[in-house]
């Protein structure tokens, strides 16, 4: 899984906020000042220990991104400064659509170290662009 999510980094690190069409202007929600400290590696290990959800949804959250960047016409780019928000996004939406037992929000931010109102925002963006 943390070699998939890697993979989907994008080599060009430089994003230009300013480019963005202004229906993609709510993306940059998604990208940090500078790339968390905790890896991507210990990021899932922390979501398999805390979610608690089916293995399915991991698929599914990746599934999401693949069409989210298909969506967004190459504006969209997973690079180390997005990458936990992005997957943190994909997996809780896709255990809300598969599982049928799910934690709120508020759980959700506190394991993947957001505010509720910023994961809020990302779903909700989130699913706007795919």
């Amino acid at each position: 899984m943390t070699k998939s999510l890697l993979d989907r980094i994008s080599p060009n690190e430089m994003v230009s906020f300013p480019d963005l069409p202004p229906q993609l202007r709510g993306v940059t929600r998604f990208y940090s000042l500078r790339a968390p400290s905790i890896s991507v590696h210990a990021y899932l290990k922390r979501f398999e220990k805390h979610f608690m959800c089916s293995r399915e949804c991991y698929l599914i959250a990746l599934i999401y991104l693949d069409r989210l960047s298909e969506s967004c016409d190459c504006q969209f780019r997973i690079t180390r400064r997005s990458i936990h928000k992005f997957f943190l996004t994909a997996l809780v939406i896709a255990v809300k659509y598969f599982d049928d037992l799910y934690y709120d929000n508020k759980y959700y931010a506190h394991v993947g170290g957001v505010r509720v109102a910023e994961l809020d925002c990302m779903e909700a963006t989130f699913l706007q662009l795919i």
